[in-house]
């Protein structure tokens, strides 16, 4: 059989597109080396913060936009807030700042003892400002990725887990893509692998660098502190350039890992 598109890779990224693309009538063939909603990936897991105001850069926003009404759509996105600490001239508070402002997006300035004050779980230095922007949240990155499968499948997407790509090459008519199992043809390729990204596309030029995150869950002593209504998902920006994340407490407990840090 000849698909419309073949999408390689069926996590946070590549189910999305499955399911959009089967959506609009496209025969869509879907491939995953794992069984649906692995832990293999980077879409594992029990939250993921989701924001507009991205210190990265703003012309992330448009697009976020869209990936609010969609996340509505599904129901999957539970907004507690988001914090952003540091000093107000680092990457974290700094580029946030800027993005928010360049899109009129809404937020509230806090100075350090307004920060402990709405929010007693933290206790940062004076000198330390934080920008809270309210329609943030989190997203349960497996809940996702099932959501959008069984999206794709109910639009008659073929989805097929446990099947590695093995190559793929460009053809007259689109192109060929050879797996463990047969060679499948198409009009078009979408390849979201993550951190298999190199073995399909090599000779990518844009440097690709996978790096493991640890994630540590804690046991708060004062659990009505961390609650989801009264606690958001937070990202601070050390002096030293290190910034650890976290969220509320969900099922597993306080979450806490590191964002970036400057030091491997």
């Amino acid at each position: 059989m000849t698909y419309d598109v073949i999408v390689v890779g069926l996590g946070g990224v590549g189910s999305a597109a499955a399911a959009a693309l089967a959506r609009r009538g496209q025969r869509v063939l879907g491939l995953d080396r794992y069984p649906a909603v692995h832990d293999q990936g980077a879409s594992a897991g029990e939250s993921r913060i989701v924001r507009k105001a991205y210190f990265e850069g703003a012309g992330y926003v448009p697009l976020l936009h869209r990936a609010y009404e969609l996340w509505d759509e599904l129901g999957l996105l539970t907004r507690t807030g988001a914090l952003f600490l540091g000093a107000e001239t680092s990457r974290v508070l700094g580029g946030t700042l800027a993005t928010a402002r360049q899109w009129d997006l809404p937020y509230e300035m806090l100075d350090a003892a307004e920060v402990s004050r709405r929010f007693p779980a933290f206790t940062p230095p004076a000198g330390t400002a934080g920008l809270l922007e309210q329609d943030a949240g989190w997203v349960s990155p497996e809940a996702a990725v099932g959501a959008q499968l069984d999206r794709a499948a109910r639009a008659g997407a073929d989805l097929r887990h446990g099947e590695p790509v093995t190559a793929w090459a460009e053809t007259a008519a689109g192109v060929r893509v050879t797996t463990d199992s047969g060679t499948y043809d198409a009009g078009a390729l979408v390849v979201a692998p993550g951190r298999w990204a190199e073995e399909l596309l090599p000779g990518l030029p844009v440097p690709l660098r996978v790096e493991p995150r640890t994630v540590r869950f804690y046991d708060p002593t004062a659990p009505e502190q961390f609650a989801p209504g009264r606690f958001p998902v937070w990202i601070w920006e050390r002096a030293d350039g290190t910034s650890p994340y976290g969220f509320p407490l969900l099922g597993s407990g306080v979450k806490a890992a590191i964002h970036h840090s400057t030091v491997r």
